[in-house]
């Protein structure tokens, strides 16, 4: 503290403030550690990257390496959980509406695009927004078991016809919450169209 004021950084979390223990749940399963460790290794130079479709989901505030980390969620009430978080910014709203400078070196998308009436055109939308892609999804479940998600079941012939290009690679993880269920992964970065 400095001449009575409160110290700026003592209000600063290391991650959202968690609703009904969604993070807790999910934070050391597969699908986010898989997240994490390939945005580790495939984008170690990133300067940015932006999470759409976000909620209160750690992964973005774990890759402390990239400089300018963004998070976006649709759902404007989660903006109080967001505040304060230490090298992140949230913006609350459709990240297809909201002004960036410049396109993100990485774009992550995580278990959002199952819940969308029309996936193709959300992945072309991230792929405008960046120059590479990590999304994953739901695979192999069955319509009705997870409320919300209106693409279930996914294939990988469904997942797959989603995207305007190649995959450079894919591969299918344990669900965050039910080892009985399964996610598939999808990396787009050498044959993204707006690739550098």
């Amino acid at each position: 503290m400095l001449f009575g004021q409160p110290d700026a950084s003592a209000n600063l979390k290391s991650c959202p403030d968690d609703i009904h223990g969604y993070w807790q749940d999910r934070k050391n399963h597969d699908l986010y550690r898989l997240t994490v460790t390939l945005a580790r290794a495939l984008f170690p130079t990133a300067n940015s990257a932006i999470d759409v479709g976000c909620y209160v989901s750690g992964t973005i505030c774990e890759m402390g390496w990239i400089p300018h980390r963004v998070a976006t969620d649709i759902n404007k009430a989660i903006v109080p959980n967001w505040r304060g978080v230490q090298g992140v910014e949230f913006h609350a709203g459709d990240a297809f509406s909201l002004s960036f400078r410049e396109p993100f070196d990485l774009v992550i998308s995580n278990q959002t695009i199952e819940h969308l009436d029309r996936p193709a055109e959300f992945v072309q939308k991230l792929l405008k927004i960046g120059h590479a892609l990590m999304i994953s999804t739901t695979y192999e479940v069955a319509h009705g078991v997870i409320k919300g998600h209106v693409q279930d079941p996914i294939s990988f012939e469904k997942f797959r016809s989603w995207f305007p290009c190649e995959l450079d690679t894919w591969m299918v993880c344990h669900h965050p919450t039910n080892r009985r269920l399964k996610h598939i992964m999808a990396v787009v970065s050498q044959s993204h169209p707006n690739r550098r």
